[in-house]
């Protein structure tokens, strides 16, 4: 995927590109202010907007509206956020192509998170626009959703990808990267105990716990919860075993505490 984005890209020789998918569907009009930001803010490497989803028969299922209309974010600050948290749409972000060509485009191997690659690469070099404009639709596979196993691999790889980049964080970062790996995680261990519950197989439950387990739960608010004597609340929240599981409200309850202890965490 991310090789033929960069076959594509290379062969650009604009000031910007954007890069759109054929599945999904720019609206009127769509670089205009992105276009525009760029050129009065030379420190902003990309300017991304507003989108909407659509479903496959092109119906509007939603929209993703930034709270904070237009912004310049400071680039190792958005580069702590973005490691955490993709933190634009790629159908909608304009970019500068000799910064691309800097960087050297997306990380062929990085999977599923690609566009995420390629963003916290130029947040090194760069600040990042935003504007307060829907510029595109997504669109969302209704009739044949990700699978259970696409879903996990999608969640192993950008783990993978945030270590990575945690091995060598750019200098002047201004969040510790004690505390930055403890945000990642605590992002992760609530998609994967969501994941968990989905399972439709004992053995797809069980798997995403041993990876969960093995790499972020012990890093994040719930595996501090949770203490060496009292790991049953986590195996009961994630076990394959249907008999085993905690209650539904139960489960939430967990689930709502982690969240505020996160956010509680995140404003230190």
């Amino acid at each position: 995927m991310a090789r033929a984005w960069n076959r594509v890209c290379t062969e650009a020789n604009g000031k910007y590109f954007l890069f759109c998918a054929d599945d999904d569907v720019l609206l009127d009009n769509a670089i205009d202010e992105q276009v525009q930001l760029l050129e009065t803010y030379h420190e902003v490497g990309f300017c991304h907007a507003d989108f909407g989803f659509i479903g496959d028969d092109g119906a509007e299922l939603g929209r993703w509206v930034s709270h904070r209309g237009r912004f310049v974010d400071d680039g190792l600050k958005a580069w702590a956020e973005y490691l955490v948290a993709t933190g634009c749409c790629m159908q909608s972000a304009v970019v500068r192509k000799d910064l691309w060509d800097a960087v050297g485009g997306w990380d062929n191997d990085a999977g599923n998170p690609a566009d995420n690659s390629l963003y916290l690469k130029l947040l090194r070099h760069a600040a990042v626009g935003h504007v307060p404009k829907v510029a595109c639709h997504y669109r969302l596979r209704t009739r044949t959703p990700d699978s259970w196993e696409k879903r996990f691999r999608d969640v192993r790889e950008y783990y993978a990808l945030a270590e990575r980049h945690l091995m060598d964080p750019p200098p002047g970062l201004p969040v510790p990267v004690r505390q930055l790996q403890r945000r990642l995680s605590n992002a992760l261990v609530l998609r994967l105990v969501a994941l968990i519950r989905s399972a439709t197989r004992d053995e797809q439950a069980e798997e995403a716990r041993e990876f969960m387990l093995k790499t972020v739960a012990g890093n994040s608010v719930l595996g501090s919860l949770c203490s060496s004597r009292s790991r049953l609340v986590l195996l009961a929240l994630t076990t394959a075993n249907e008999s085993f599981r905690l209650s539904k409200t139960y489960a939430k309850a967990i689930v709502w505490a982690v969240r505020r202890f996160q956010l509680a965490w995140d404003l230190r």
